[in-house]
């Protein structure tokens, strides 16, 4: 699925997923009103990220999303408590998980293809970045930093949060997956001390973010085209092509209308 030409091939998909979302919560709005004294923004929230994880559960194709815990041999002599994932991308063809049930799954990264999270809102796109960070140097041997991935559904200014600040006072935008950098080059708060040593030796893409809805103050969600363009071409190039090389190529500039 590369460009054709000049074309956006993407075009016309990021506009399907934005009038979709649209269409769907003019539907829950006839049931849960948006006007502040009527409306419960936490309902909307969870019903706007059932429909992002519907549209992600049908792209990464025979690849399940799933929530529970990484379990291997590296984590096990570490002693450290398992970390809580809620995206786990496991591709059933690679191996059998260590326990399942339901969508609750302990497994070896050997046999998942990355990590999707999704979280209505955050507080601060910096510490959500290194959440994923997190996640991705306790398996770094099995995917890169860039298959650890977040989505944010909504924020009230999705281009700043957007940003994230580098220490010469520029910038690199979150949803930018491919781009490779030393970490060191982030400006993006304290860290713990378990971050410290990554930060100072890894020169990697980030954990890429993206804010998909600016959340306007009279409760509409207006689509931020940038970051659902580079959410699709990341699903596409990384997560649904790992173990398949050159099997899909979104990843080729393209003059994109929506930028």
């Amino acid at each position: 699925m590369a460009e054709v030409g000049n074309e956006n091939v993407l075009k016309h998909v990021v506009e399907s997923f934005a009038e979709t979302i649209a269409l769907k919560v003019r539907q829950l709005r006839r049931h849960i009103p948006k006007e502040k004294a009527k409306t419960n923004t936490d309902l909307t929230g969870a019903f706007i990220e059932e429909l992002v994880r519907g549209f992600l559960r049908g792209w990464i194709g025979h690849k399940q999303m799933l929530h529970g815990t990484f379990y291997f041999q590296e984590h096990i002599d570490s002693g450290e408590k398992p970390l809580q994932i809620d995206g786990i991308v496991y591709d059933p063809t690679r191996g059998p998980p260590t326990l399942r049930e339901g969508d609750f799954i302990v497994v070896h990264p050997a046999f998942c293809s990355g990590v999707i999270e999704i979280k209505m809102t955050v507080s601060s796109t910096h510490d959500f970045e290194k959440k994923l960070w997190r996640i991705h140097s306790k398996c770094n041997r099995h995917f890169g930093a860039n298959y650890v991935m977040g989505v944010i559904v909504a924020d009230a200014n999705p281009t700043k949060a957007s940003l994230c600040p580098k220490t010469d006072g520029t910038f690199i935008e979150y949803h930018d997956f491919s781009t490779i950098l030393p970490r060191r080059e982030l400006d993006v708060g304290t860290l713990d001390k378990d971050l410290l040593e990554s930060y100072r030796t890894y020169t990697v893409p980030l954990c890429p973010i993206f804010v998909l809805f600016k959340e306007t103050s009279d409760g509409e969600y207006e689509p931020f085209y940038p970051a659902i363009e580079s959410m699709i071409r990341a699903i596409y190039t990384l997560i649904l092509n790992y173990g398949s090389p050159g099997k899909h190529n979104l990843n080729l500039p393209v003059a994109s209308p929506f930028s």
